[in-house]
C-alpha cells in the first residue's frame, strides 16, 4: 500500500449566505468594478472581450496547508485540493490515495457535507473517508448537548449526529477541537492491514451500518499551539495570500456567534513562536509579493496584543497583511504602529449601527469608538470591510435606518471602504438557539429558516435592499475592486461620484428600471470618467447580472 493520502479542504461552502448586490458581467463573470467599467467605456462596450480573472476566493483555508504539512512531516506523501470539481477529484483519484482527509472547518450544514461526500464517494469509491474540523466539533458538541430531546421537532435543527450515519457516507469523523492525534493514529492503523481497528482511538465517532453512529473515548486534547503551527517549510510552494492563526479563542459573547462555545478557552501564540512562524514564510516566499491574513476571529484582543502582533510583523519585514479586528481596538494611541506594520484590509464586524440591535446582540462595543477607529484606518490608507447582520431579533425598519445612517455619517475621505449584508443564520450552536432566548424573542427555525418577533427570515432581503438604498456614501463590496487602482486614475470626488452612480445602476436592476434609465446612468459615468458617452446596445442589459441573494 502506497502512503499518498488525498487532502481536500474546501474553501467556500455550497450554501454559503450573503447579499451579494453586485453587478457581474454574464460571459466572464467579471464584477462590474471600476477598473471594469473603464475597460468597457475605453472598449465601446466589447463585453465579450473582456477576459475572466482569477477569484479571490479561489485559495485554501488554512487547514488544507496545516493538514499538508502535518502529514509531510510524518512521512506521507499528499494531493492537496481547495475545489470539488470533477477535474480536481479526478486528479486526487489518480494518486491512488490509501486514504481522505476531509476538513469541515468551512462547511456550513449538514446538507452541504452531504453533497461534498457524496460527490467525493463518486469519484473515490472504496477509499477510507476521514472527516474531521470545525463543523465535525460542532456537530458532536450539539450532539451531546440535545441527548435528553429523544427527536427530532420543528424547534430542534439536527446538526450532523442527530441524524442517521448512512446519509453521509464517511468512514470516520474526528469529533476534537483539534484532532491531530486522533488523525495520525487512524492513519497508522490504516496501513496495518485489511481489518483496521478504530475503536481504541479516542474523540472519534464511527457510523455503523444500521445508521446510528459509535463513540469512542473521550480524552482532552493537550495542543501547543506555540509549536504546533503549519510546517510552511514542507510545502511546495506558498500562496499569495498565506493564511496564519495568531490566537484561538474570543473573548466576547455576541449571541449571534458560535465559536466562543466551540473555544471557549483563548490561547494567545507568544511573539517568539509568531515571530519562529513568520521566519519560516520569508525564508520561503523570498522576495515575491505577498499578503499575510491572520485567521483569528479577533487579531487585536486587547491593548497588549494590538502592540505585540504589530511588532512582530514589523520585525518580520512582513509589510502587508489583512485581519479580523474589532474597530473600537483601533486609536490614537496605537494607529500609528497599526500603519507601519503593514496593514492593508481590516476586517470588521460592526453588525449594526443602531445601539439597541447591538446590546441585543451583546455586541459589547460604543458605536462613537467603532466611528472613530473606521475613520483613523481611513484617514492612514487602510481600507475597511464592514460587516453588517440584517435580521437580528429587534431588526425593523427603523433600526435598518439607523445603520444607514451611521454609514452615510461615516468621514471616510478615501473612499476606499466598502460594507457587506449578511442576513441572520442562526447557528444551532449560538445563544439564538437557548431556550432562554428563543422564548424571549419567539424564535421558532434555525440556519436559514426562522422567524421571530420582529421579522422572519423571509424578509431579510427586502430588508437589505432597503439598506442598500439608503447608503449613498459608502460603496458595496466587490471582492475584485482595485482599491489602488481605482486611487491612481480617479480623484477622490470622481470615486465617489461613480460608487454612486454604481449604486443606482444596481438600484435601477433591483427594480427592472426601463433601458433608457440605465442608458442615462452609464452615459453619467462615462462623464464623470471624463470619456465620451458610450455606445452601448440594449442587448447589454442582458450581459449585465444581478445575483441578489447569494446561496
Amino acid at each position: 500500500m502506497g502512503k499518498t493520502v488525498a487532502v481536500i479542504a474546501p474553501m467556500v461552502d455550497v450554501t454559503q449566505y450573503h447579499l451579494d448586490l453586485t453587478l457581474r458581467l454574464k460571459g466572464s463573470n467579471r464584477e462590474l468594478t471600476l477598473a471594469t467599467l473603464y475597460e468597457l467605456m475605453k472598449g465601446g462596450f466589447r463585453y465579450d472581450r473582456v477576459p475572466a480573472i482569477p477569484s479571490k476566493r479561489d485559495m485554501m483555508p488554512a487547514a488544507g496547508f496545516y493538514l499538508t504539512g502535518l502529514l509531510r512531516e510524518q512521512g506521507y506523501q499528499t494531493t492537496t485540493t481547495y475545489q470539488c470539481s470533477d477535474t480536481e477529484l479526478r486528479r486526487l483519484a489518480d494518486a491512488n490515495p490509501f486514504a481522505i482527509c476531509l476538513s469541515t472547518t468551512m462547511i456550513l450544514s449538514t446538507e452541504s457535507l452531504k453533497q461534498l461526500v457524496l460527490e467525493i464517494r463518486r469519484h473515490m469509491p472504496g477509499i477510507p473517508l476521514i472527516a474531521g474540523g470545525v463543523f465535525v466539533w460542532k456537530s458532536y458538541q450539539f450532539y451531546v448537548s440535545h441527548q435528553d430531546q429523544p427527536a427530532h421537532t420543528d424547534d430542534v435543527n439536527p446538526l450532523l449526529f442527530n441524524t442517521p450515519g448512512t446519509d453521509y457516507p464517511a468512514d470516520i469523523f474526528v469529533a476534537a477541537p483539534h484532532g491531530r492525534q486522533p488523525l495520525l493514529r487512524i492513519l497508522e492503523e490504516l496501513l496495518k492491514g485489511e481489518k483496521p481497528e478504530f475503536s481504541n482511538i479516542p474523540n472519534l465517532v464511527l457510523p455503523q451500518a444500521d445508521g446510528t453512529y459509535h463513540f469512542t473515548q473521550r480524552k482532552t486534547e493537550h495542543v501547543d499551539y506555540d509549536r504546533d503551527f503549519t510546517r510552511w517549510d514542507l510545502l511546495d510552494d506558498l500562496p499569495e495570500q498565506i493564511p496564519v492563526r495568531t490566537s484561538v479563542g474570543c473573548p466576547f459573547r455576541c449571541r449571534y456567534c458560535d465559536f466562543y462555545q466551540l473555544y471557549p478557552q483563548i490561547f494567545i501564540r507568544s511573539k517568539e513562536s509568531l515571530m519562529a512562524e513568520l521566519n519560516v514564510i520569508r525564508q520561503r516566499i523570498g522576495s515575491r509579493p505577498f499578503i499575510l491574513h491572520p485567521t483569528d476571529d479577533n487579531v487585536f484582543i486587547n491593548s497588549r496584543r494590538v502592540r505585540e502582533v504589530t511588532e512582530a510583523f514589523m520585525e518580520s519585514g512582513i509589510k502587508q497583511w489583512i485581519g479580523f479586528m474589532r474597530a473600537s481596538s483601533v486609536n490614537e494611541s496605537n494607529i500609528e504602529d497599526i500603519k507601519r506594520s503593514g496593514l492593508l484590509i481590516s476586517l470588521l464586524g460592526i453588525e449594526s449601527g443602531d445601539k439597541g440591535q447591538l446590546q441585543r446582540m451583546n455586541k459589547s462595543q460604543d458605536l462613537q469608538a467603532v466611528r472613530r477607529g473606521i475613520e483613523l484606518l481611513d484617514q492612514n490608507g487602510i481600507t475597511a470591510l464592514m460587516t453588517f447582520i440584517v435580521g437580528f431579533p429587534g431588526e425593523t425598519r427603523e433600526t435598518i435606518g439607523r445603520t444607514a445612517a451611521f454609514l452615510n455619517n461615516l468621514n471616510i475621505g478615501l473612499a476606499s471602504s466598502s460594507y457587506l449584508l449578511f442576513p441572520l443564520i442562526i447557528s444551532p450552536f449560538s445563544d439564538l438557539a437557548q431556550k432562554e432566548f428563543r422564548d424571549h424573542w419567539k424564535i421558532t427555525g434555525y440556519v436559514d429558516q426562522w422567524s421571530h418577533y420582529t421579522m422572519n427570515s423571509g424578509e431579510t432581503s427586502g430588508y437589505g435592499y432597503e439598506l442598500f438604498k439608503q447608503v449613498t456614501r459608502i460603496p458595496y463590496h466587490y471582492t475584485e475592486e482595485r482599491t489602488y487602482y481605482n486611487r491612481q486614475l480617479f480623484t477622490d470626488n470622481q470615486r465617489l461620484q461613480l460608487f454612486h452612480l454604481r449604486q443606482q445602476l444596481t438600484i435601477a436592476f433591483m427594480e427592472e428600471a426601463g433601458w433608457e434609465k440605465i442608458l442615462d446612468l452609464f452615459n453619467l459615468m462615462a462623464k464623470v470618467m471624463d470619456l465620451s458617452p458610450p455606445d452601448i446596445s440594449p442587448g447589454f442589459r442582458n450581459e449585465l447580472i444581478f445575483s441578489k441573494m447569494h446561496k
